[in-house]
């Protein structure tokens, strides 16, 4: 029983938060940037992965972008009560933002029109 406790107090303890970082082509610009989060899932303590997370389809195209993954306090929370034998890795990609253009759900049609313009050529006299 003192052997299982010390060994949940080692596993719970031990465990660290750390983050690894690469940049792609020149690196998400400093101002204008957009990320993207994604979890990644383990099994089996990380042996075991369960799904795929791809960076460059979370860039969507992006050729200057950073790809930050990292194992936060939330991370380890989840896994906590597992015993990691379930647990997480959070991937971001952060790239420069494009603001979406909306698009108008109905055509815009333009008729050209003729406007007959008329002068009046009479005088008006101000009253003198």
């Amino acid at each position: 029983m003192k052997a299982a406790f010390i060994l949940l107090i080692m596993v719970t303890t031990l465990s660290s938060c750390y983050t690894f970082k690469m940049d792609i082509g020149k690196g998400a610009p400093k101002t204008n940037t957009e990320t993207v989060h994604k979890k990644k899932w383990y099994l089996l303590w990380g042996l075991s992965s369960l799904n795929t997370v791809d960076a460059k389809k979370m860039a969507k195209g992006a050729k200057d972008y950073t790809i930050k993954s990292q194992v936060n306090v939330l991370d380890i929370l989840i896994g906590l009560p597992t015993l990691y034998f379930l647990r997480s890795q959070t991937v971001s990609v952060k790239k420069q933002f494009i603001p979406k253009v909306a698009k108008p759900k109905v055509p815009l049609v333009i008729k050209k029109t003729k406007t007959l313009l008329t002068i009046d050529t009479t005088k008006h006299s101000n009253g003198k």
